[in-house]
């Protein structure tokens, strides 16, 4: 065989081996992220079934914390998006690192959990109260709050409530503001001025009837938009 074919057909051979460990890698990952969601869904209905949330006529939220406690002590609240699928307990961590690759039963899993900033204390109330969240292709975790693009989704009114349930009381926070970002993380700081506030409301993507000020609570919500992107949520508190 002549040295210019061998050197093609060791170009190709080459090329055969990148593209099967491209697809062995890229059919490993499709694996682990349906095992993980698998996981997920299961470990969800779960804890559905043991904390029984569920609105209450003073628009409160009743959910059995003791229950929950149990299975994870690092539960500090639950979360509720109308016509989500966020309807979550809240964990929190020494870090944010824990729980972004970490299930509520704290085994190992790409989807994580929902989780609020190591730095906010629940008992109080910080002025930015911070939860994190992956977005879930399958709309799992904080995958659905993507429906906030959707002009539909945001005509109706009751969806821009978040419920946020500590262990104590239920506060209800209207969002405000909702933006893509990637290149910074300025939103993600505990107290704030009226420059603050004025800056996160003029990055929203749409004009949202309730105002915040720099005498509100807010509520941050932080999920993955796309490889880029993340996308930021804030809302006022409004009732508690």
């Amino acid at each position: 065989m002549k040295l210019k074919n061998k050197i093609k057909l060791a170009i190709a051979f080459f090329f055969l081996i990148v593209f099967i460990g491209i697809f062995i890698y890229s059919l490993y990952k499709i694996i682990v992220w349906k095992i993980d969601n698998d996981k997920t869904r299961d470990l969800t209905e779960n804890i559905i079934e043991t904390a029984k949330p569920e609105v209450t006529l003073d628009n409160k939220v009743s959910i059995d914390f003791d229950a929950l406690r149990k299975q994870n002590s690092d539960v500090v609240g639950w979360i509720m998006v109308s016509n989500t699928y966020v309807n979550y307990p809240i964990v929190q961590y020494t870090d944010n690192d824990y729980y972004l690759h970490r299930s509520f039963d704290k085994t190992l899993n790409g989807a994580g959990w929902i989780f609020m900033d190591y730095r906010n204390h629940i008992d109080t109330l910080d002025n930015n109260t911070i939860i994190f969240g992956h977005g879930r292709k399958d709309g799992s975790m904080f995958g659905s709050l993507r429906n906030i693009m959707d002009e539909s989704w945001r005509n109706q009114k009751s969806n821009l409530d978040i419920m946020f349930t500590t262990l104590n009381d239920t506060f209800i926070f209207r969002i405000f503001s909702a933006y893509n970002i990637n290149d910074t993380d300025d939103y993600l700081q505990m107290s704030f001025d009226q420059e603050f506030i004025d800056k996160i409301t003029e990055r929203s993507y749409f004009d949202f009837p309730d105002k915040a000020t720099a005498n509100d609570k807010i509520l941050t919500l932080q999920t993955c938009y796309n490889e880029s992107k993340k996308l930021v949520i804030h809302a006022k508190l409004i009732e508690n």
